[in-house]
């Protein structure tokens, strides 16, 4: 069995992806791979913050 790797992603032109978790990690490394082979990619990392309590 032969490993795979992202050599093997195909030409991926004319498409759009959401990568979610793309500021580090995995979903970064995917992002990044995406996008070396020509697909739009969208990364919404970083948007959305926790809530803040409201003090009385």
């Amino acid at each position: 069995m032969t490993s795979w790797t992202a050599a093997d992603i195909p030409n991926l032109a004319g498409r759009t992806a959401v990568v979610t978790g793309a500021s580090a990690g995995v979903g970064l490394e995917t992002a990044l791979r995406l996008a070396e082979r020509g697909r739009a990619s969208y990364w919404p990392a970083g948007m959305w913050k926790r809530p803040v309590r409201q003090r009385n």
